[in-house]
């Protein structure tokens, strides 16, 4: 991907490239070589393409020169780059591309680094490939240095880069003596088509340009370069120190001390501070600092003290507790843990944050130390009326059965009655001589009422029929009977089957939310602190989901402390591994009382550390996480913490509140228990006062029309 174009004239930039161009050439082959692709930045003059070797992908990036699109990048710590100039922008979106396609080096030759330095900041926020870089830049004069490595290496965005090497030319003598040959005459391994006259030039010179030759001095005329890389460790990580000096005069071109030049910084931090950013939170944060004695404790923050000893580097607290976990924005500015992290104000984050894919836009993650889940605490169910207890054994569907039984009935009594009548010569019984005695003793038979005929009822059809109806409502009223003192006397317990539990609290209590779906039916708001706890639904297209989403409500604790005990409001909570609740403040022993855990989760998740984006700590943490986990030691923290920290009892009441009755075993009936009875008997005498009323007063008036009407006569 090339942006402009660059000439090929020789000039005073090409003597610059001519130097470096062997020392590039070694560098790329020693460590570049096995990337994916390498993208290369010039400014003006892009012949140092040339010594790049051409069995790696290259992308080039054009800044100046006829026909570039980018003339020039604005040297801006903005984080909004919509603020920035057009070439700028221009600039950062060929970056990002070439970050997006895998590029992990860079080679950079241009007259102004820290322009450079700030762009890949912003870009690296919004690339979708996180990965630490490799980054070598070039002098784009001979004049000294291009530019002051102190300012440069005491820049924010170097927090984030280790592997950072700056050349510059310390001693350029005698270039006319400094023989110069076309990259096509040059003895490089990664040559494909090599020349016999070629061959012959190069054998005639002792110069090296395929490895580093470890030359033990320099001579008087020799050209001297260094590579100086950035510190990165120590109680001084901004400093400057030289990895090697690249040695070229006319006998010999190599480096000085053959070191690693890219090495690894992050084994040994030697003290670095790294900057942390959480909240309190049980039990994976506890963060008391407001005493003499601050105490820094709970799952995460141990595994991350874990990682600190492990590079032995040093840390400090970042702190933005009023905004919880906190947002980033499309502009990379942000508050509380995510905006520390985004806007670069920390470099580790963490207080049980899961991977949600909204915050991976502006952040990274290291691989998970926890897995959680949130569940709700809802309302209790309330006791279904006492009076109610007579229509609790059976079901909704069983009710309608036996009413859709007691109809058919009715009606094959009848029309039994009449056919036996009509073909057997056998008169109808009074029981079944019309509809109403009909239906009446079909009632009668529910209740084990057998007909007052019923002996009379011959040897024919009715005879069995009506047996057959009484075996039926023996079974029926039995199965009945005994639900009803199961109801009354006998509770069930958490100890009993699902099956059984269930079907008790449905007859006792108002229908219990179990399920995501319970809760999204009942249109009950549930709350919490921080939006932070729908992310995991945002994405959703379940229509459950985005129901439970519209119910959400951010409160403060103390908004929710009052209507914890009121009943009108679900709260969620996490559920950890180990099988404890992560209880927030406004939930105490008096509102657990009030409330009941849901069997369902509403949704689960991986706890996370959260990093910066390309963060070069990111290795190391994966390590170590690993390990804590797989020993089991994060399962052990966790129920340490809870011990130390959280209340058991509250632990243990929020597992028991699934259990609706605490009542143990049977109880002694009493007069509430047979309210039910007494309520049938009521309106029956109700009932029948009405009729009798209603009837007498029909037959009075019937009787004064009927006298009337003789009276005219």
């Amino acid at each position: 991907m090339t942006s402009g174009s660059s000439t090929d004239e020789y000039d005073y930039s090409d003597t610059v490239n001519n130097l470096l161009g062997p020392m590039v050439h070694n560098i790329a082959n020693r460590y570049f070589i096995h990337s994916q692709c390498i993208c290369i930045i010039t400014e003006w003059n892009g012949n140092i393409l040339k010594y790049i070797p051409k069995s790696v992908t290259i992308f080039h990036i054009q800044i100046g020169g006829i026909g570039s699109t980018i003339q020039e990048i604005e040297d801006s710590d903005l984080l909004d780059s919509s603020k920035l100039t057009n070439g700028t922008q221009a600039f950062e979106r060929l970056l990002t591309e070439t970050m997006d396609a895998g590029c992990e080096s860079y080679i950079v030759q241009v007259r102004n680094i820290a322009s450079v330095v700030h762009s890949f900041a912003r870009t690296s926020r919004r690339a979708v490939i996180r990965s630490c870089k490799k980054v070598l830049y070039l002098p784009a004069t001979l004049e000294g240095e291009m530019f002051p490595l102190k300012n440069i290496f005491s820049m924010n965005e170097m927090n984030h880069m280790p592997d950072i090497i700056i050349v510059r030319f310390v001693n350029v003598r005698n270039l006319s003596k400094f023989v110069q040959y076309e990259y096509e005459n040059m003895n490089y391994k990664c040559k494909r088509h090599e020349s016999p006259d070629s061959k012959n030039k190069m054998k005639n010179r002792s110069i090296n340009f395929n490895k580093a030759s470890g030359l033990n001095k320099a001579a008087d005329n020799a050209n001297v370069i260094e590579l100086v890389t950035l510190k990165f460790v120590g109680k001084n990580p901004s400093s400057g120190t030289v990895l090697d000096v690249w040695i070229a005069d006319e006998q010999n071109v190599g480096f000085l001390a053959c070191a690693d030049l890219f090495p690894d910084k992050m084994r040994n931090l030697e003290g670095r501070e790294i900057r942390v950013t959480t909240i309190n939170y049980l039990p994976y944060v506890v963060l008391i600092h407001d005493n003499e004695t601050p105490v820094y404790d709970g799952v995460e923050f141990l595994v991350f003290m874990e990682f600190a000893n492990k590079i032995n580097a040093s840390w400090k607290l970042v702190l933005d507790e009023d905004n919880f976990w906190g947002t980033a924005w499309p502009n990379g500015s942000g508050n509380g843990i995510l905006g520390n992290i985004a806007e670069d104000r920390a470099d580790v984050g963490f207080a049980a944050l899961y991977s949600w894919h909204s915050t991976f836009l502006w952040t990274d993650y290291t691989v998970s130390c926890l897995t959680a889940g949130v569940t709700c605490l809802v309302p209790k169910p309330k006791m279904l009326p006492t009076w109610m207890s007579l229509w609790l054994p059976f079901s909704p569907a069983m009710w309608t059965a036996i009413v859709v039984s007691i109809v058919v009935i009715t009606l094959a009594l009848y029309m039994l009655a009449k056919a036996s009548s009509r073909h057997f010569g056998t008169f109808t019984l009074e029981s079944y001589a019309t509809w109403i005695n009909c239906f009446l003793t079909t009632l009668g038979m529910f209740v084990l009422q057998p007909p007052v005929d019923a002996e009379a009822a011959g040897y024919g059809p009715m005879r069995v029929f009506v047996t057959s109806l009484l075996v039926f409502f023996l079974l029926v009223s039995t199965v009945y009977s005994g639900g009803l003192a199961s109801i009354l006397t006998v509770p069930r317990h958490k100890q009993m089957s699902s099956y059984l539990l269930e079907t008790t609290i449905c007859y006792r209590y108002e229908h219990p939310i179990d399920t995501v779906k319970d809760l999204a039916d009942s249109n009950l708001p549930w709350v919490n602190v921080h939006e932070a706890w729908v992310w995991s639904l945002l994405d959703s297209e379940d229509p459950v989901s985005k129901t439970l989403v519209q119910h959400f409500h951010v409160l403060t604790e103390e908004e929710m402390t009052a209507l914890s005990t009121q009943g009108k409001t679900a709260f969620s909570l996490e559920k950890l591994a180990g099988d404890h609740y992560s209880v927030p403040i406004h939930i105490n022993e008096t509102a657990v009382h009030t409330l009941r855990i849901m069997n369902e989760m509403l949704y689960g998740g991986h706890v996370v550390t959260i990093i910066r984006k390309s963060s070069p700590y990111k290795e190391y943490f994966n390590q170590i996480i690993s390990s804590l986990y797989e020993t089991g030691i994060v399962h052990y923290w966790e129920g340490q913490t809870i011990q130390r920290y959280m209340s058991q009892r509250l632990q243990i009441a929020i597992k028991q509140s699934v259990v609706l009755d605490t009542q143990d075993g049977p109880i002694q009936l009493t007069v509430v228990h047979i309210q039910g009875a007494f309520v049938i008997l009521g309106l029956g005498l109700i009932l029948a006062t009405v009729l009798f009323i209603a009837e007498t007063g029909y037959c009075v008036i019937r009787q004064h029309y009927s006298n009337f009407k003789n009276k005219f006569r």
